[in-house]
């Protein structure tokens, strides 16, 4: 069987190399005959490119965070790979079906990778990986590496056709690379410059020590007596380091740019009074079941049945499409991770009751702070809601999410004095009568009450006020009534 795999592989590759003489009507009429049969007849160990993908509509290029198989190591479908940094979260490459890691061709850290690039070559289940040819990297090709500065000196072997994991040894461990003998089919690989530094006791080289300091003449003008005088208690040197931008950052920097350039954002905020949602609160945590429900949750189902009410605002605004009138209601959730904000979705969150909110806004949320959400569960949604209220924020206003049309920013709880309505009512007659209440009011007649305050930030293309003030007016009298909406 061997023999015959290998009698086929050869034909196959005799073919190939043909192939640009065996053309019909601009087609490989032989050479495709045979690949057909390559591809779908016999599995010999060719490699299968594994590319980057596209993990987010809006990624244009990811960082390899590490690889989670090694070569030679073999997977089954659906087991993870890599992990890839995208410009929304981390995210985890799976298999689509079993087979072996063959070579990896772009290593751990590397970044800025352009999707559709070369990152790995794999094989079949079944196949020999130490067969498969691994392709030359390109000669204007290099791949960054996070914390590193690639540079080898000039060798009798081109640099730039070299491994990344070698050209970062040969440069860390000041190597001249025409000392050693490739071992690799293809050149030099890791393992010969590991050896060459066992063998030679070699140590990391300094390489800021090794550049020479170059002598200058400064020629230097005299300045006016005013010119001299430094500001006293205003620091002259330079005090900052550079942070490095991850790809969620430059993300979020681009699409609030975009938004706030591109979209007409108008405002509207409104206070209520949250009570008897408090009461409700208090109910559910005392009763037997301990249910613990957050203020937010009960937020985003009160937004969810004021949406419901009125849809436009649950709309979206596509470039030369249009807005869009969504049948689902599927909120974005604002969380903050370590590398930035993230907005995983709570999907159809009209049809689920405030429980089950809670349940998936506290597995969202986690994933999204360890890096784990899949694509799925942060793309799309057709609302947001931005609350910084347990950070102690009475109101606020928030940057419209595109392609969404509206986003909900929520402050904290304030407690505030208020005329009791029962007081107030009490010398209801003439209007002198009320006058003369208003003037001999006391203290007694002052209730403290609960509020909350919620700005909606909303695009005017396509909302127009009148529509944003019936979706605050539904969101306070839901807020304030809960039972209206039967929040369980």
């Amino acid at each position: 069987m061997a023999a015959l795999r290998r009698s086929f592989g050869a034909m196959y590759n005799s073919l190939l190399h043909r192939r640009n003489k065996l053309t019909i009507n601009g087609r490989y009429k032989l050479a495709n005959k045979w690949r057909n049969f390559y591809t779908y007849s016999v599995r010999f160990a060719v490699g299968e490119n594994m590319l980057m993908p596209a993990l987010s509509p809006t990624m244009e290029e990811g960082t390899i965070q590490r690889w989670l198989k090694r070569e030679g190591e073999t997977f089954k479908a659906g087991e993870a790979l890599c992990e890839i940094e995208t410009d929304k979260a981390v995210v985890t490459l799976d298999a689509d079906e079993d087979g072996t890691m063959a070579k990896i061709i772009v290593p751990d850290g590397s970044k800025n990778i352009k999707i559709m690039e070369l990152i790995a070559i794999w094989v079949y289940e079944g196949e020999d990986y130490t067969q498969v040819e691994i392709p030359e990297l390109s000669a204007d090709k290099e791949i960054p590496i996070a914390g590193t500065a690639v540079s080898v000196e000039s060798s009798t072997h081109d640099a730039r056709a070299l491994l990344p994991s070698v050209r970062h040894l040969a440069d860390e461990y000041g190597i001249d690379l025409s000392h050693i003998q490739p071992s690799g089919p293809h050149g030099f690989v890791k393992g010969d410059l590991l050896k060459y530094i066992e063998d030679k006791s070699l140590q990391p080289v300094d390489t800021a020590a090794q550049v020479e300091p170059v002598k200058q003449t400064v020629v230097t003008e005299k300045k006016p007596v005013l010119e001299q005088i430094k500001p006293v208690g205003i620091a002259t040197s330079s005090g900052y380091r550079d942070i490095e931008v991850s790809g969620m950052r430059r993300a979020i920097a681009k699409r609030l740019t975009l938004s706030k350039t591109t979209i007409p954002h108008s405002y509207a905020t409104i206070t209520s009074q949250i009570d008897h949602l408090m009461a409700l609160r208090n109910q559910l945590l005392n009763s037997e079941e301990k249910i613990k429900i957050s203020m937010n949750d009960f937020i985003i189902k009160i937004a969810a049945a004021s949406l419901r009410r009125v849809p436009i605002v649950n709309a979206t605004w596509i470039e030369g499409e249009g807005m869009k009138l969504n049948n689902s209601i599927d909120i974005s959730i604002a969380v903050a991770t370590d590398k930035g904000l993230i907005t995983p979705i709570v999907f159809e969150a009209d049809k689920l009751s405030v429980i089950e909110i809670g349940d998936r806004v506290r597995i969202l949320a986690g994933k999204a702070r360890e890096g784990k959400l899949r694509p799925e569960e942060f793309i799309g949604g057709t609302f947001s809601i931005s609350n910084l209220g347990m950070f102690g924020i009475r109101d606020f206003s928030a940057v419209i999410n595109p392609p969404q049309g509206a986003i909900l920013a929520v402050g904290g709880t304030q407690v505030e004095a208020v005329i009791d309505r029962d007081s107030q009512n009490a010398g209801v007659g003439s209007s002198s009568n009320q006058t003369r209440r208003r003037l001999s009011l006391d203290y007694s007649e002052l209730t403290p009450r609960r509020t909350i305050t919620v700005t909606l930030s909303y695009d005017a293309r396509f909302i127009d006020p009148t529509e944003a003030s019936k979706f605050l007016y539904q969101f306070k009298l839901f807020i304030e009534t809960p039972s209206l909406i039967g929040v369980l």
